[in-house]
């Protein structure tokens, strides 16, 4: 499954959705209340990882999708 059809799928469903970048955190049912990743638009990851993505960016040591826990699901 891609990633965006994660988050389309499982960001509105009454159980928690783990984030599809780590697969640790949950997601808000808020899509707001959640990070937008910096690298691929529209989706949704948790807060952590949008931390994450800022430090790396910062870094020059991106993590690229096929990386992203949700992925290898």
């Amino acid at each position: 499954m891609d990633v965006r059809s994660y988050n389309e799928k499982y960001l509105g469903e009454k159980k928690p959705t783990l984030c599809p970048r780590c697969g640790i955190s949950t997601l808000d049912k808020t899509p707001a209340r959640n990070s937008v990743s910096r690298h691929e638009e529209g989706i949704y990851i948790c807060s952590s990882c949008g931390t994450d993505e800022a430090m790396r960016d910062y870094s020059g040591t991106t993590l690229n999708i096929d990386q992203w826990v949700v992925t290898h699901w």
